[in-house]
């Protein structure tokens, strides 16, 4: 078969000797052009969901395909690479949250145009919050903007605690007695609920055994 180069539209039409209707095909030659950047879009499409539920200091994972197409061409793939592909995110003001580069799928972290981000809450109010998201390339363009509604609920949890506290080798006193533990031990509460809302701590023991 002969090698076409160019651009165009090659029509094939078959015949044959026994007077049948002829048959037609059209295809569309795009052979070596190279593609501008202008002719490159961006389109975004969010795979798990727009609404969340989150309380105030949490994350919510956010996931997601790009898939780039030629305007010219929309036969044509545009191959995409996630390090230059930056995920943003955004207020319903504009008033930016947070970015981060294309990192692949969940169960592939290498997939080229998905990305799987964990989207913090600090920044957002108590109650439904609008967070757009958009995509951006290394040459400045944009996908569509597609919009998240993140409910941050009121909540009581723990911050940063250690795993264990320790207690030097002391011996069984006669009566109570207060020991303080040898290493640093705090307990840190995120509680967002409204004011003057109660809380307890509770803990427990293993038995003591004789050194």
């Amino acid at each position: 078969m002969k090698c076409f180069s160019g651009n165009g539209h090659l029509m094939v039409t078959e015949t044959n000797a026994y007077d049948d209707i002829p048959g037609h095909t059209e295809t569309v030659i795009n052979n070596g052009t190279p593609r501008t950047d202008a002719t490159i879009k961006l389109n975004l499409f969010l795979t798990n969901g727009h609404t969340f539920s989150t309380t105030k200091g949490g994350k919510v994972l956010v996931t997601g395909m790009i898939l780039g197409t030629d305007q010219n061409d929309f036969d044509r793939d545009v191959v995409l690479k996630n390090n230059a592909l930056t995920i943003h995110f955004a207020h319903a003001d504009g008033t930016p949250i947070t970015s981060y580069k294309a990192n692949g799928s969940v169960n592939e972290p290498d997939k080229a145009g998905y990305f799987h981000l964990k989207l913090p809450t600090e920044s957002l109010k108590q109650g439904p919050n609008d967070v757009k998201v958009w995509v951006s390339d290394q040459h400045g363009q944009r996908s569509n903007i597609d919009t998240l509604i993140v409910n941050v609920n009121s909540g009581l949890m723990f911050g940063q605690i250690n795993a264990q506290m320790r207690f030097r080798s002391n011996t069984i006193p006669q009566s109570e007695r207060l020991l303080s533990p040898t290493n640093q031990w705090q307990i840190e509460v995120h509680d967002t609920r409204s004011v003057a809302s109660k809380w307890y701590v509770y803990a427990t023991a293993t038995k003591m055994k004789r050194a």
